[in-house]
């Protein structure tokens, strides 16, 4: 008799299980914790107390505190915060935690310096955020610490400045010793030998204007560089640039025009400064204007700033130089033409902008020209 094969059956599996519930919030909260922890920068949460309520172990190494020690303490206890000038902020209106604490927005960072547990100085660049409402208000702090780095800045700055300095007075005796030679003062030269002479005039004089450039940087970076502020005429400004730049305009061949700056209100500013930001940029579009065409300065009045613009009708700027052209010593090339130059004349004319709290920015079509925007505070009336 046939024997039937049994059917086998399949094991039973137990159900899979359930997927856990997401834990978004734990994660990020694991996330926080790290960073918090790991960070190389101080932070610290402040209450409108001024007492601090957390501090992660960066805060401690900066501050020269055992972290368990740092908490409860009030801030102008264990930070005291100074300025630039080494004055004290605690309890006066300058203090950036009573001022972010009082503020709708972020405020911007801060370079202070902070005083260690053992009475060194520590400069950092600080931000201070304010958090919550009511008896949650608090103010999240989070410094890095920048006095190595400031340092190393302030060594770069003294070197250049010391270099720009001991070049300044041999360079003035080579071009007045040239100039009295090409004058003829020491006798007649022939043709070559004036040929020759004009070649290093003209090479001690760039050299000249590139040492005097890198000592403003330098100055300016150190902050010892101050502006002479006061009423400015827009339209006496644009004809001395002019002037000043006809000789290379006409060598260039290219008409040099000013429109509108007669009806533009004074600004407020540096009279030399300005002369030396319409210079630049006159010279930068001279450089790129073709033979035939004109280079115009105009101006008007926007709200209570003036904006004065250069415009050329050259090859204009290609768009991924546009982010860059004010960068120091970076030298674009324009529709693939390079021309000489530092790269300084741009970031100069950004750098003097910028301290007359102005901005400065340029609008180009690759092709269509460039034109040369900045803006200067409007003077204000006698009596205001």
């Amino acid at each position: 008799m046939k024997r039937e094969r049994s059917e086998r059956s399949e094991p039973v599996r137990p159900p899979a299980p359930a997927p856990a519930p997401a834990t978004f919030g734990a994660d990020r909260d694991g996330r926080r914790h790290t960073i918090f922890t790991l960070s190389s920068d101080a932070i610290l949460t402040i209450g409108d107390d001024y007492v601090v309520r957390e501090a992660n172990p960066a805060s401690g190494a900066i501050l020269g505190w055992p972290e368990a020690e740092i908490t409860g303490q009030r801030c102008f206890d264990l930070l005291r915060c100074r300025d630039s000038r080494n004055l004290l902020l605690c309890d006066t209106p300058r203090c950036p935690l009573r001022q972010a604490l009082a503020a709708e927005a972020p405020t911007p960072p801060r370079d202070l310096s902070w005083e260690t547990r053992s009475a060194r100085l520590c400069e950092v660049s600080a931000t201070f955020t304010a958090r919550g409402a009511g008896e949650q208000r608090h103010a999240v702090v989070v410094a890095r610490d920048v006095t190595v780095l400031n340092a190393a800045n302030r060594v770069r700055a003294n070197f250049v400045s010391m270099v720009s300095h001991e070049l300044r007075n041999p360079l003035n005796s080579i071009n007045g010793f040239l100039d009295i030679v090409l004058d003829g003062q020491t006798g007649p030269l022939t043709p070559k030998q004036r040929e020759f002479l004009t070649y290093a005039y003209k090479s001690t004089q760039q050299l000249t204007t590139l040492v005097e450039d890198v000592l403003l940087l330098s100055k300016a970076d150190a902050g010892h560089y101050l502006l002479r502020l006061a009423q400015a005429d827009v339209g006496a400004l644009a004809a001395g640039a002019v002037q000043l730049a006809q000789q290379a305009a006409a060598k260039a061949r290219v008409t040099l025009r000013v429109e509108g700056t007669e009806d533009v209100s004074p600004v407020y500013g540096d009279d030399l400064r300005l002369s030396q930001v319409l210079n630049n940029l006159l010279s930068n579009a001279i450089k790129f204007a073709p033979e035939g065409s004109t280079v115009t300065i105009s101006a008007r009045c926007i709200e209570d700033e003036v904006e004065i613009a250069v415009t050329d009708t050259g090859i204009g700027v290609d768009y991924d130089e546009q982010a860059r052209i004010f960068e120091r010593f970076y030298q674009g090339e324009r529709g693939g033409r390079r021309t000489g130059g530092y790269g300084l004349g741009l970031t100069i004319a950004k750098m003097l902008v910028e301290q007359h709290r102005g901005r400065i920015w340029v609008e180009s079509e690759p092709g269509a020209g460039a034109t040369f925007y900045f803006t200067i505070p409007i003077a204000a009336a006698p009596g205001d």
